[in-house]
């Protein structure tokens, strides 16, 4: 429930700031964002997800996975829409990448 999701959005918090900290750790951080993705599927709301999806799209980025990093953001933007500001962050990490629709 409420307290399983608090947990989710955590772990996402967590794992996003071990991409993007001082000593980055991008792949303790890749699993603590797909531990998260997997809770907040169960308790998490649409948008709960897809941020997590916009931080595991940032994260394929550091590990230079272009190619997994579109399919996470595209994932992102199909269940949200794009008349989001999450949208907007996904839309991001695709044109970080040089990549349009």
């Amino acid at each position: 429930g409420d307290e399983a999701g608090g947990r989710a959005r955590l772990r996402n918090g967590r794992g996003g700031l071990l991409r993007r900290g001082a000593a980055p750790d991008p792949v303790r951080g890749m699993s603590l964002l797909s531990a998260a993705r997997a809770s907040l599927e169960q308790s998490g709301s649409r948008v709960d997800v897809a941020y997590c999806d916009t931080e595991i799209a940032r994260g394929h980025l550091l590990l230079a996975e272009p190619a997994e990093a579109i399919d996470v953001a595209r994932r992102a933007l199909s269940a949200l829409g794009e008349d989001t500001i999450e949208a907007s962050r996904a839309l991001l990490v695709r044109a970080r990448l040089g990549r349009g629709r």
